[in-house]
């Protein structure tokens, strides 16, 4: 186990020089952290949008889910000159008139759950008809389409055309797996945007450990995102780095190296010498609202260094809106809080995605988007 420094400097959200405000933090600090992230953890994304998109319906079940909703399976071609990527979007949609809020899940998770059919994999980790039973149209983004989850495969897709080589972005900052998949995301939202039973004004975005990495990072890039959450999502995503327990920097990155951008590998070592932390990715979100869930004895993702960021993100939400104040000291188990545009809650349990889970974002979701 690394030996940790007793005390560790958590850059702050604002520079020692400029004045904290809104104005300030909406006219260049929030480029300028964006622009770390990207270049430390997960890659800049590049700018080149595709040349044609075409939408091909690989099914269309208007009873699906014993009746519940309309449920089509969807398949975006992404055509760059000669080059095409493929990106798999399940959607199902409640019965009645729209446009529906949407609640949108990454999911790389190509081996336990794409495999299956309705009703199986509703049941938990995605629980569409629950999602549909309250008014909202529940959107898969099976990421695994067009950047798989793979140390071997990764670069079969997306990360195959648009390598960051071409826009002349250095080696050491280039994309990896999480800004593909999340550079999915927004792609989806393309989509959302021309349906007329999506209210495209009201999209929730959410993903589950690695997907949660990527859901924050998602709605970090692309404000159109309404409402930003994130489950369990540890290392990379929503606990601070320094001084955390469980999983570090170093473990990450040996087994998910394709996740990243090579520059993250540079502070395994010394994750004190990394200008951005985790805080300052929750932060992006802001004034959005924001939900972070962790689990109560998933040590591998450190729950206390979850929360940790999500209290110093906090300070920027306090700008917007001077009523919120979270409690210094984590909530138990179960005990979920919203106060203002923050939800939290730690669930009892392992690292996971449950009814519980979704049961609290729903909550929280029917605030903003019903």
């Amino acid at each position: 186990m690394k030996l940790y420094q007793p005390q560790w400097h958590i850059p702050p959200l604002f520079a020692e020089s400029s004045a904290r405000s809104t104005e300030t933090w909406e006219k260049g600090r929030r480029e300028e952290l964006l622009r770390l992230l990207a270049e430390n953890i997960y890659g800049i994304t590049p700018s080149r949008k595709p040349d044609r998109i075409e939408i091909e319906v690989l099914g269309d079940n208007p009873t699906a889910c014993g009746c519940k909703n309309h449920h089509k399976k969807i398949l975006m071609h992404l055509s760059f000159g000669a080059k095409s990527a493929a990106l798999e979007i399940w959607t199902w949609t409640p019965y009645g008139e729209g446009p529906f809020p949407v609640q949108m899940m990454i999911d790389p998770f190509e081996k336990e759950l794409h495999a299956k059919e309705p009703p199986e994999f509703l049941y938990g980790f995605f629980p569409a008809d629950m999602l549909t039973d309250r008014g909202y149209a529940a959107v898969k983004v099976l990421t695994s389409s067009i950047c798989p989850d793979d140390k071997t495969r990764y670069r079969n897709g997306i990360l195959g055309i648009l390598t960051g080589e071409e826009e002349g972005i250095p080696e050491n900052h280039r994309w990896g797996a999480i800004g593909a998949w999340a550079w999915a995301g927004s792609r989806c939202v393309d989509y959302l945007e021309t349906q007329p039973e999506f209210d495209e004004k009201k999209i929730a975005i959410s993903g589950c450990s690695r997907a949660g990495k990527t859901a924050l990072w998602c709605g970090a890039q692309d404000q159109r995102i309404a409402v930003v959450m994130s489950n369990v999502s540890g290392t990379g995503g929503a606990a601070i780095e320094r001084g955390k327990i469980g999983e570090h920097i170093c473990d990450i990155t040996k087994n998910f190296p394709f996740w990243f951008c090579k520059q993250y590998e540079a502070y395994v070592n010394d994750e004190d010498a990394m200008p951005v932390d985790a805080h300052m990715l929750l932060a992006m979100a802001a004034p959005r609202p924001h939900y972070l869930a962790s689990a109560s004895v998933d040590v591998w993702a450190d729950i206390d260094a979850e929360y940790k960021a999500l209290y110093l993100a906090s300070d920027l939400y306090r700008l917007y809106d001077p009523a919120i104040e979270l409690p210094q000291e984590r909530p138990g188990a179960n005990q979920p809080i919203h106060i203002g545009n923050i939800g939290y809650h730690l669930r009892e349990g392992i690292h996971d995605l449950t009814f519980y889970d979704w049961n609290c974002y729903m909550d929280f979701c029917d605030s903003y988007l019903k």
